[in-house]
């Protein structure tokens, strides 16, 4: 496993997946490497690959944030709004802390545009102990659709500052709006979570 994920981090997709099926055979009731055969489908812009793993990961850990998010993450990507929702919404109630879930649940809202939950869902991404870049970005477009610009630019902010080129784009488009006056849709970032 340790392995396999070093491999995603390299974009090795192909040569993980190896190592992640060889974990699955090897414990086969364990859901870890299931979920990671299922990222690893995603990472490629295969739902239809994760979802029998994202399933399979489900049956053996039906309580599982991760496995829910996984889940979500693959309803998600091939369109499936509502269901992605519920698997988020699965995966924060399992455990209220897990960052990832609550961003990507705000994400799927943001896609119904329901912007106020969005943005209650990606300011509990932000307020946990591991706050990526991106989950700033995503709360930054969340604030700016409910026309709130200063909330936004205080968000883009703190995802610059953690590296965010997307977050930066959003802060020079709000000065440019903010000098002629012109409004411009911002888009949030995709979904991305352990």
């Amino acid at each position: 496993m340790k392995a396999g994920r070093r491999l995603v981090r390299e974009g090795a997709y192909e040569r993980a997946l190896a190592h992640f099926e060889r974990a699955a055979a090897v414990e086969p009731e364990r859901a870890a490497p299931h979920e990671w055969i299922a990222r690893v489908y995603l990472r490629r812009g295969r739902p239809d690959g994760a979802r029998p793993h994202a399933e399979r990961a489900l049956e053996l850990a039906p309580e599982s944030a991760s496995a829910w998010n996984t889940m979500g993450r693959t309803e998600l990507m091939a369109g499936e709004i509502d269901a992605a929702v519920a698997s988020f919404e699965r995966a924060t109630e399992a455990d209220p802390a897990y960052g990832w879930a609550w961003n990507n649940l705000g994400l799927a809202l943001g896609q119904l545009e329901r912007w106020e939950e969005a943005a209650a869902a990606l300011e509990r991404a932000t307020s946990g102990s591991r706050v990526e870049a991106y989950m700033w970005n995503n709360l930054g477009v969340a604030y700016e659709r409910l026309g709130r610009p200063e909330d936004a630019r205080a968000a883009y902010e703190k995802a610059a500052l953690r590296g965010s080129t997307l977050a930066a784009r959003h802060l020079e488009r709000l000065d440019g709006a903010a000098a002629t006056g012109a409004e411009h849709a911002a888009a949030g970032d995709q979904p991305e979570a352990p």
